[in-house]
């Protein structure tokens, strides 16, 4: 499982968004005859890598080599502190902007 970074996210998300990435949603099988499993909007595009949501490659890949065939067999990661990840939008950060957008909606 993926750790928080202890920096937070530079990027804001609001609240309505927030509440959308954490719809639980029904996720395609893994296998064909396996029964379908439950996740939310956010785990379901969550980076494999980092297990945030950015706009581009993961901020935390160095390199990646591949084989011939074009899949990936290596994958050389930054040193802890050496990549942005203030770059990176996390569970926390989504989940802390939803609860913070609840008492908005309530009060409008």
């Amino acid at each position: 499982m993926f750790r928080r970074r202890v920096v937070e996210s530079g990027l804001k998300v609001d609240p309505g968004l927030a509440r959308d990435l954490l719809k639980v949603v029904q996720a395609d099988p893994v296998f064909p005859g396996v029964e379908a499993r439950r996740t939310t909007v956010f785990a379901s595009q969550a980076c494999e890598h980092c297990g945030g949501l950015h706009d581009r490659t993961c901020p935390r890949v160095r390199r990646v080599k591949f084989s011939e065939s074009g899949r990936p067999v290596e994958v050389e990661f930054w040193p802890a502190g050496e990549w942005p990840a203030d770059e990176v939008l996390w569970l926390a950060d989504v989940q802390e902007s939803a609860a913070a957008g609840e008492g908005d909606e309530q009060d409008g």
